[in-house]
């Protein structure tokens, strides 16, 4: 990037030095005096310096807003891609540590009591699992040979012949 600012400069430089040069040539052919031409060398001359230090200002201005626009893209697409490897990960977590559903249809389980006493249990039973329908089951009362009302989720049952309470 520092080389191609320094070849726009160094042309810039050269095409003045070019304008100079010619104005010498001009100086030998005509009758002007000599003051005459060194004022008009003096005025491109100012003139130049002006021009290439605004020159400079602009290209340096360019430079570094590119620098800002390149390491802004950057940075972005770094945070972007850190934010995609978070996201993975939190997924495959997830996942791997998903409880695998073994609960079939015919088996006695445990229901969840929501409304309980301080000395009640947490799960109430047996039922026998009737129908089951992605995450939920109906469930059957197997003395009464009853079905609950409503379906119940998987998340609160638990197999009757586990220890779990």
């Amino acid at each position: 990037m520092n080389k191609i600012l320094e070849n726009k400069i160094d042309t810039y430089i050269n095409n003045n030095n070019y304008q100079v040069n010619a104005i010498n040539h001009k100086d030998s052919s005509s009758n002007e005096s000599a003051n005459e031409i060194e004022q008009e060398q003096n005025e491109i001359n100012t003139k130049g310096n002006k021009e290439i230090s605004e020159f400079k200002k602009e290209v340096l201005e360019d430079h570094f807003i590119n620098l800002n626009a390149e390491e802004y893209i950057k940075d972005r697409d770094n945070s972007r891609k850190i934010i995609m490897k978070n996201e993975f990960s939190n997924t495959t977590e997830k996942y791997a540590t998903k409880k695998q559903n073994e609960i079939k249809i015919g088996e006695f389980v445990k229901v969840k009591k929501f409304s309980r006493y301080k000395l009640d249990p947490y799960f109430v039973g047996p039922y026998q699992v009737v129908k089951k329908k992605f995450n939920t089951v109906q469930l059957m009362d197997p003395n009464t040979h009853t079905c609950l009302e409503r379906p119940v989720h998987l998340k609160n049952i638990i197999k009757f012949n586990t220890t779990n309470v």
